[in-house]
This record gives C-alpha cells, structure tokens and sequence, in this order.
C-alpha cells in the first residue's frame, strides 16, 4: 500500500520545482509594436529654380517603433501652383526621433529618396536638367498635434531639401507642410 504522506511530499516537491520555472506574467498587457498614422497635407515651396513659390499636396505616413524613434514616408507633389509652368515631386522616407510633450509631438528627421522635375504644358518655360529624375536628401523638424479620436494635426513641417545632382549646381528646395492624419492604434 502507497504511504499518504509519502504521495504529498512527492506532490509538494513536484510542485515547488514547478513553481521555480512559472512568472507571473510573461508578457505586458498593454503593450502595442508601435504606433501608425497616415494622412496628407498642402505644400508650399521655394523651388530653387525660379523666383516663384510653388504648390501641391503631400502625402505622408509615420510609424514609430520605439516610444521616440519611427520611420517616416513622404509624397509631394508641388504641381497644383506653379507660375512658371516648373513642378517638383519627391518621394522620401528615412528616420525621425520625437519628443512627446502632452498632447504636442515635436520632431525631427533625416529622409532620402528621389526627385523628378518637369514642365508643365504649353512648355513656353525652359530649365536646365528639366525634364529629370535625382536623387534627394532632406532634413527636417516639425510639430504633430494629437487631438482626440485618432486625428493628429500637422501643425508644421519644415523641410530643406537637396538635389546634388541637379544640373548645373545642385537644387536646395524649402518646403513648408501643413495638414491632418488618422492614427492607429
């Protein structure tokens, strides 16, 4: 016959060895693997090439990996006002560190892409390079605003880019962005 007390110590033994292997939790509740949004905007630029600030609209999209540290995407096509019949379109992502203060989410990053240039019909505009594709590297900073049921504002973006390649000497552009984003979370 089996011993009672013989059984609850190897039960209680079984047990206590057990017991050194559990955690209490073995992964936080509230984590997220981080934090998107995706919106667009309305640019203004100085061109470099002419005299004449130009227009369009940005596209852009942010995903933060870290609780400061995400990736960043952008689209802009300055071709909605353009005085001299000149557009330029730059496609960019690259790297941005952000500090939260509240509900105000200021920020910097570094970006590279490319960039085309063209003229708009009826063509009566000539710039050396134009029509071309370049490459482009951009630094910027800017303020987010995060406002209530997932909607961040862009309150600004100031971006300087350049355009090394661009014949004759280069092209520096300064585009200013503002403009609203739904956030995921």
């Amino acid at each position: 016959m089996i011993d009672r007390k013989l059984v609850v110590l190897a039960l209680a033994a079984l047990f206590a060895a057990a017991t050194s292997q559990l955690q209490g939790q073995a992964l936080p509740t509230a984590s997220r693997t981080g934090l998107l949004q995706a919106g667009f905007g309305l640019s203004n630029a100085n061109s470099d090439e002419f005299t004449q600030r130009i227009s369009g609209i940005t596209g852009y999209a942010t995903f933060d990996i870290r609780a400061h540290l995400g990736i960043e995407a952008d689209i802009h096509m300055l071709n909605i006002i353009t005085p001299n019949d000149f557009v330029e379109s730059s496609y960019l992502g690259g790297v941005r560190y952000v500090w939260h203060r509240g509900r105000l989410d200021p920020y910097v990053k570094v970006l590279g892409g490319i960039g085309q240039t063209y003229i708009q019909p009826p063509y009566d505009t000539h710039a050396p390079g134009v029509p071309g594709t370049y490459m482009v590297i951009a630094g910027a900073g800017g303020l987010d605003l995060r406002l209530p049921h997932h909607i961040n504002v862009r309150a600004i973006d100031f971006e300087y880019q350049m355009w090394p390649n661009f014949p004759p000497n280069g092209l520096s552009p300064t585009l200013i962005t503002c403009g609203v984003a739904y956030r995921f979370n």
